[in-house]
Parts: structure tokens; sequence; C-alpha cells
């Protein structure tokens, strides 16, 4: 389960930081920022922050660990009950570079 907490940028304000480059805004957000995932400019999305709420299996949130794919805060098994495995992951823009094809 995948359920998104909060976005702390939008797409409008991620495409004004793109233009801090240029000084132009000669095409639209969606434009701008499609272009930029083409042309592989993806140090402006480092700029955004998401956050969701997944419910994974251990061995996947371990993995999430292993490789540092973001940050994250995981239910504790020492002060509660563990019925399921709840992992709250952090993703920033960078991690979302690799996902921000799939967006557009």
């Amino acid at each position: 389960m995948v359920k998104p907490i909060n976005v702390y940028m939008n797409e409008g304000e991620i495409a004004d930081i793109a233009r801090v480059s240029t000084g132009k805004k000669n095409r639209s957000d969606e434009e701008l920022l499609r272009l930029l995932i083409e042309r592989g400019h993806y140090s402006v999305f480092e700029h955004a922050v998401m956050t969701f709420y997944v419910k994974v299996p251990i061995y996947t949130a371990r993995q999430w660990m292993r490789h540092r794919i973001a940050s994250y805060t995981e239910k504790s098994g020492r002060y509660s009950e563990m019925e399921e495995y709840d992992v709250n992951v952090r993703f920033n823009a960078e991690d979302m570079a690799d996902r921000a094809t799939e967006m557009f």
C-alpha cells in the first residue's frame, strides 16, 4: 500500500526554479519539466520533497535501508504491536528523478 502524505513543492515552483538559469518563460511549466526530464537535467527536481506512507514486507524495507533510497521512519516493534509491517518513507526529489518520467 502506498499513500501520499505531503508534497513540499509543486510543478510550478520546480519550473520557476528551472527558469533561474535562463531567465526566460517561453514554455509552459509542463513543457519545461518534460524537456528537463528528456534531457536528463534532474538537479532542479532535487528541490522537491514528497512523503508517502507505505506498507511493505520487512524484506523490502530492509532493502530500502540497505541501499538508502530515502529517509525513512518505521514502526517500532519494541514499543508497539506488530500486526503488519509499517514504514513511513520520505522520498526526496533526487530519488524521484528516476521516477519522474512516469509522472509525465
